[in-house]
């Protein structure tokens, strides 16, 4: 029996549409927003996550390893950076005691404050802040700056 010819169909793409190109485009950027990420600001990575669990887009094995280790040096990095001090009266205090040595510097310089001084500076970031906007204890500020704290 002798064979039959048979035509080879050629091979055709699908066609791409708009959505695949879309798709594809916001894959590709999954480098860009882990980069960012890893620079601090870790919200385009939290959005394209989100959208992966739309399933809009997909992870794949590598960008998912990669995510475990940004997870990983992320978790180390701020374990090392400590427990912070959330307390806004503290904060506060702070603020108040870098404004009340920015006085002093643009007053005396590096010279010693005479004999009231203090008490006038200490007045003067008084009527600059207000008394209503800042919790501050005047007694902790004094003996911050009594004791020389580091200044933040």
């Amino acid at each position: 029996m002798p064979r039959r010819k048979t035509t080879r169909r050629k091979w055709t793409y699908p066609r791409r549409t708009e959505e695949m190109v879309r798709r594809q485009a916001r894959e590709a950027r999954f480098e860009d927003h882990l980069a960012v990420a890893y620079c601090g600001d870790v919200d385009p990575l939290v959005d394209y996550l989100l959208l992966a669990a739309r399933d809009e887009v997909r992870l794949s094995r590598g960008h998912v390893e990669q995510l475990a280790e940004f997870l990983r040096r992320r978790r180390a990095h701020l374990r090392r950076l400590g427990k912070r001090d959330l307390n806004p009266q503290r904060d506060d205090e702070r603020y108040f005691l870098y404004l009340l040595r920015q006085r002093k510097r643009q007053r005396y310089g590096d010279r010693e404050v005479p004999k009231g001084g203090w008490d006038k500076l200490f007045e003067e970031v008084t009527d600059l802040v207000g008394d209503d906007e800042l919790m501050v204890d005047i007694n902790k500020v004094r003996a911050d700056l009594k004791r020389g704290k580091a200044r933040s």
